[in-house]
Parts: structure tokens; sequence; C-alpha cells
């Protein structure tokens, strides 16, 4: 009898094609993985899994119905039937359903792009921007969990949505402004505040901000700082709103169309990269900076200030060898990095390195990751563990070239004109056809977005090297609102979802 009744809500599932959205596949997967969680389980149906209720079962609208449709289909097993408490739970949740789907309006993709950074100061320009500081006006900085404020990812300017096919309810004037909690306590929480004013001053960054990625694992995304020196903003790009589908036949000569189109017509780099301008354009890479030197230098801080951990972690595993020259060459190690660290610190990040220096940091690079090296004793056992290591001094080019792609206009300018040409053309998209996005119908990644069928995605944000956005295995952040609480203007109901690969 399970397995009739299974394949009649299969043959009902088919029969409502047409209503369910394009992503039918995932859609109907999803609601199979309800159906057999509840009707194989005797605990109550979670309020999350409501959601089968309302498309799944045709004419099955109100808690009476409901109630009727459950006898025919629990008559075989009567005592699996839902309580009065939790079919009035599920009628409820039914309601709000059918209420959010009969108000939800089709909606625009619209792409949030990069602009190019010839000739503007992304520091400044735009009314509409990805990080930086948020120009909140009377607003207070949202809080996060514990009271911590959260980190600005994106501002906004409403009235550039004029002309884009938007929810009746949603405003055409002033600003919106998202916030995430980045640190390692997931799922990410975030914020959405709504500024009635255009024209306001950025708002000065909380002293208690923390720093990026806050948590133990913040060196996996920030590389080549400390924790003292981390960065607690985004850097700041302006960003250009384009309505999709973008037409090659009314905007065939704007910047991001090529970009847009990009895997139908050739590759599109994801990251911005030393190393292959290194393989490809070697008269490129003669210049290194001293950002480069210094960023390796802050990754020996971080070691130095790690010896205790790496210490007790052999001890704990049971590697009494490496725990023994962990000890044994401790001293060694410390005055090798305040060597290092009076030997770089004492230069202007932006300052060329002479062919000396850089030899010399390859000798130090060397020494801290070559096993064997010839010469001192190798200090590679004491950057194993600690997760904010560079062990490559590619790596730490690749950190450098993306910080002066991104820095102020007499900084950026440094950069060569190829480099600078290829930001513009190749890389305004965290990757290839891969955009940021306002409604719509979101990038699927795995099956979060589903659960969202019936609400509006306010804001989509890809994984993006430049921004230094890595959400989950290289996924997105989607901030969520529903029909009803777009309605009310109540952007406190703003969800925030993360799905990564």
């Amino acid at each position: 009898m399970t397995t009739f009744i299974i394949l009649a809500y299969f043959a009902a599932l088919v029969a409502l094609i047409l209503a369910l959205p394009v992503y039918l596949y995932k859609t109907i997967k999803h609601f199979l993985r309800v159906f057999m969680t509840i009707h194989t389980s005797k605990s109550s149906p979670k309020p999350d899994d409501t959601d089968w209720l309302n498309a799944p079962f045709d004419g099955v609208a109100t808690e009476k119905k409901l109630r009727a449709w459950a006898k025919v289909h629990y008559k075989h097993t009567p005592t699996n039937l839902p309580s009065d408490a939790e079919f009035k739970k599920m009628a409820i949740a039914m309601d709000e359903l059918v209420q959010k789907r009969d108000t939800l309006q089709e909606s625009q993709a619209i792409a949030v792009t990069r602009q190019p950074r010839r000739d503007i100061d992304i520091t400044t320009a735009g009314t509409s921007w990805l990080g930086g500081l948020p120009a909140l006006g009377d607003n207070a900085w949202p809080l996060g969990r514990q009271g911590r404020p959260m980190h600005h990812v994106a501002q906004i300017d409403l009235r550039t949505l004029t002309g884009c096919k938007v929810p009746d309810d949603f405003p055409i004037t002033g600003s919106l402004a998202f916030f995430l909690s980045t640190d390692d306590d997931w799922p990410y929480e975030g914020k959405v505040v709504y500024i009635s004013s255009n024209d306001q001053p950025p708002t000065t960054a909380p002293d208690n901000l923390p720093r990026l990625f806050e948590g133990p694992n913040w060196g996996y995304h920030i590389k080549g700082y400390t924790p003292e020196n981390a960065p607690r903003t985004f850097a700041r790009w302006p960003v250009d709103i384009l309505p999709l589908p973008l037409a090659a036949d009314t905007m065939p000569d704007h910047p991001i169309h090529k970009q847009l189109t990009a895997g139908r017509k050739g590759k599109i780099g994801n990251n911005l990269s030393w190393y292959a301008y290194q393989k490809d354009f070697p008269g490129l890479t003669n210049i290194i900076w001293w950002d480069t030197a210094i960023r390796v230098v802050n990754s020996l801080i971080n070691a130095k200030n790690h010896i205790e951990n790496s210490i007790a972690g052999a001890k704990r595993h049971g590697k009494k060898q490496l725990e023994e020259n962990l000890i044994a060459e401790q001293d060694s190690f410390r005055n090798f990095v305040d060597e290092t660290v009076l030997w770089a610190h004492a230069h202007s990040p932006w300052d060329q390195m002479t062919a000396i220096d850089i030899g010399k940091l390859n000798d130090i690079v060397s020494r801290v990751t070559q096993r064997h090296s010839s010469g001192p004793t190798g200090f590679h056992i004491f950057r194993n563990d600690f997760v904010s290591n560079i062990s490559d001094l590619r790596y730490a080019a690749d950190e450098t070239l993306c910080a002066l792609a991104v820095e102020k206009p007499h900084f950026y300018e440094l950069l060569p004109a190829q480099i600078k040409r290829d930001i513009d053309e190749k890389h305004l998209l965290p990757g290839p056809q891969s955009w940021h996005q306002m409604f719509g119908q979101p990038a699927l990644v795995q099956e979060v977005a589903i659960d969202h069928y019936h609400d509006y995605l306010l804001l989509q944000l890809k994984s993006d090297h430049l921004m230094n956005w890595m959400w989950g295995d290289v996924g997105n952040v989607h901030f969520w609102i529903d029909p009803i609480s777009l309605k009310n203007r109540d952007w406190d109901k703003v969800t925030v979802t993360m799905e990564g690969h």
C-alpha cells in the first residue's frame, strides 16, 4: 500500500508540472524527501517541513480538506494520523503559504556587476556598491550574535532599479544596505537596513567591528595578515544594475556584455593571478612590491605566535620526533622571524623591491617551505598547521595583485597597463557566466533555495575572489523576503541562506 501511495503521489506531481517552478526536478525531489520523512516517522512534522502541504496536493488548501485527505491516505495506518494540535499547526502553515503564493509576483532577474575601474575612484564613486562602508544615515549599524556588529556587503540605490520588473510593493526610492556576520558560527546571520535618503555620507564603522571571517579558521580566507592588522571591512567597489536578459542589440558596447556571454565565446578567468601573468607575460612580473614580502613575514609572525599550540598538537597526536624538533628549534625560529620582521616592515607596502631584496625573499620562503634546505636548518615544521600560512611566494604575490586591484587610484596606477585592462575586461564578474543578482531565480548549488520558492530574492552574492568573499566551498549567499513582509516593509523578516558545493 505504501508503494501505491507513493506512485499516486508522484502521478499527482506530474499533473502539476505546469504549475511548478522552472527548477522542477529538484522541487519534486525535495517534496518526495519530505513526504517519505513524514510518512515513515512517528514524530510530528517539523515546521520547516510543512511546505509539502501546499503545491503537491491539488485542492488541499484548508484544514477540513487536509483532514479528509489524511483519512484517505492513512486509512490503513490510522494510528499515524496527526493529532488535532498538529493538524491546526499544519493548517496555519498552509494558510501562510497559500497567502504567500497568491501574493507573489513574477520578478525580473537583475545582474549586479562591478563597474570598470578606468576613470573612476572605486572608494567613493557610485550610489550602489559592494563592500566598503554603508551610508546608513540615522539608522543604527545592525548587530548580530552576542551584540557584535555585522559586516557590510552591499548597498543598492533603489532608484537604479527604475524600469526593471520588480514587485509592486518594492520601494522605488531610498537604498537597501545588506549585512552579514562572517564568523565561523554558521549558518550565516544577515540583516537588511532600509535607508530613506540616498544622500548620506559613509557611516563610520563601530570600534568593536570584528575582523572578517572572525574565528579559528579566519586565515583560510584572509592571507598575509596577523590578527592585529587583519581587515575588518571588505573592499568597496561600485556596481551597475543590469536587468536580464541583457540583449546584445540594446547594450552591445556595455563592458559587461562580453563577460556575461563569455561562456559561449571564450574563457574568462575566475581569479586574478600573478602566477598566470608570470607564465604568459614574463615581462609584466619583473616588479615585486614590498607588500608581498610583508605578507610572507606576517605569515611567519602567525607561525611564531602559534609555536606553543604546534608543540601541544604534536604531543597530543603522539608525534614525539616532531615535538622534540619543535622544542629544539623554537628559539632559532623566533630569532629568524624577528630578523625578517625588521627587514620587511622597514619598507612601505607599495615600494618596489630591488633584485637583491627579491633574492633574499626567495631564500626566506625556501627556508620555511622546504624540508631539506641547503645551509641553515629549515623551519617548515613551524608553518604546517597554521591556517593563514603562505606556503608559496606566488600565493603572496596573488594576494598583492588583488589588493592593488581594489586600492585607491594612485596605488592602482602602479599596475601594468595589461593587468588593468584585464581587470576591466575579464574580472568584473565573480566567474564565467556568474554574477551577483537581485530578484529572479537564484543559482542553484544545493537545495536551499527551493525552500524559498514563495519568497523574493532580494540579493544573491556569489563567492568573489576580488571581493575576498568565500561563502562555504565557493558557494552563494542569499537574502530572502516573503511577499507579506515586503508589503509591510518589515525588513527584520529577511532571512539568509548559504549553500556551497
